[in-house]
């Protein structure tokens, strides 16, 4: 009841970026890239937001395994952080986009920067709606109640299709077509999310919606599990940032190449992610009612889950990819270069990264999120960041050896956090 609606939001919120590429593919390979990299910066913020979420369904959630009272008043708190700290950020990305992109990609080609420049301005003004929808969307999760969510990103992906369809093609907007959709498709959501979370016949209920009422401890203990989250998120994806500038460099087949390879994957992620969230509120309870037993034994469940999901979806992927990338009419050069990373990246797909990703909300869970971060900032910096550019500096592997780095970085957390894991460290956290 609490996974499959999960899954279900999470594979419609990957359409709407698969979507996108595949409309504006339409278009050309530099619109492609210009959005795919945007999108690096707008999957930073919403990874941020995510965490922040993510505290506050872990704090939810072990009030609720332990019967407490406040519940409804945290939801609130959160639901105002997210809020506040989504405003501040599309009002600076709004004011300063062109030089962000310019040191982030100024190597790139004059048309890519036009299309990533028009993209930017419009996805910023949608922050605070993708803010209200990831709180309250936590929050219902932390309720246990999933549907809701799930109803929100159904309307969200239709609203997109419909949108897409109607300002690319029927009035030729093209990029910014893209772009309006996505806004007004979140706009949406977020509008009926807020109406609903208002209702009495919801375990956690936000109402009134707007107070001048704040509880500075409760905030701390958001903060306390989101900052740390959040941080560990932001500079893994500031990573991937300097990563995909540096990728910027090795010209418009490989950028379209790893954005149409990484959205790919991204799909074969949707179970295991979705069972991720999942982890939060079902592990949160039971630490909140002390059965650390129960909560381990949930554990073994959900993570044979994520692995069965992972292998179901990966083998169709890798013995049909040819057929799969032909959707987005692509040049030889750009066609053979996805063929190639998909085969390096599949076996460790299956044997790894569900340890990798997934299995770190059992330690956020439980409130052992400062091992979570300094582990994935680690990762990602020595990993992931710094042998992706000592493969290209010294061994002149390109794309590739972005892609080698990235596996090592996957392996690397896998085996510290089941290290961690086993150890029975996470036991002692306490959040409430």
């Amino acid at each position: 009841m609490l996974i499959l609606p999960l899954i279900a939001s999470r594979l419609i919120e990957v359409s709407i970026g698969a979507i996108d590429t595949v409309m504006v593919a339409s278009i050309s390979e530099d619109a492609v890239s210009g959005v795919a990299l945007v999108d690096t910066i707008n999957n930073l913020v919403l990874l941020v937001i995510s965490a922040l979420a993510v505290g506050g369904a872990t704090v939810l959630s072990q009030y609720q395994g332990r019967g407490s009272g406040n519940t409804n008043t945290a939801a609130r708190q959160l639901l105002y952080i997210i809020v506040l700290i989504t405003v501040l950020l599309a009002a600076l990305f709004v004011l300063f986009r062109s030089q962000i992109l310019a040191i982030l990609f100024g190597d790139i080609e004059q048309s890519v920067m036009e299309y990533s420049g028009i993209y930017f301005l419009v996805t910023s003004l949608s922050l605070p709606f993708a803010g209200v929808m990831h709180s309250l969307a936590a929050i219902y999760l932390s309720a246990g109640n999933s549907k809701v969510p799930l109803l929100a990103s159904v309307l969200m992906f239709a609203l997109n299709l419909a949108g897409n369809a109607l300002l690319i093609y029927g009035l030729g907007l093209g990029v910014a077509g893209a772009a309006l959709g996505t806004m007004c498709s979140r706009m949406a959501a977020a509008l009926m999310l807020l109406y609903l979370i208002r209702s009495h016949r919801n375990a956690i209920r936000v109402y009134p919606i707007f107070t001048r009422e704040l509880h500075p401890q409760m905030i701390k203990r958001i903060l306390r599990i989101g900052v740390p989250t959040g941080l560990e998120n932001g500079f893994f994806q500031m990573g991937k940032l300097l990563v995909q500038s540096l990728i910027s460099t090795f010209g418009t087949a490989t950028i379209a190449a790893n954005a149409i390879v990484n959205q790919a994957l991204n799909f074969v992620m949707v179970p295991g992610m979705a069972i991720s969230l999942g982890i939060i509120p079902v592990v949160g309870r039971c630490i909140g009612a002390g059965e650390h037993k129960q909560a381990a034994a949930n554990v073994k469940l959900l993570m044979r889950s994520v692995y069965a999901a992972t292998v179901i979806l990966t083998l169709p992927l890798f013995l049909w990819c040819s057929q799969i990338f032909h959707i987005f009419r692509l040049g030889e050069e750009t066609f053979n270069l996805c063929i190639l990373l998909l085969r390096i990246a599949t076996p460790f797909m299956l044997a790894i990264w569900p340890v990798a990703f997934p299995f770190s909300n059992v330690l956020r869970a439980s409130g052992d999120v400062t091992y979570t971060m300094t582990v994935s900032m680690a990762s990602m910096w020595v990993m992931r960041f710094g042998m992706s550019y000592a493969l290209h500096a010294f061994f002149g592997l390109g794309i590739l050896g972005v892609w080698y780095a990235m596996m090592g970085d996957w392996i690397v957390r896998g085996v510290l956090f089941f290290a961690r894991y086993r150890s029975g460290k996470w036991r002692g956290k306490q959040v409430i």
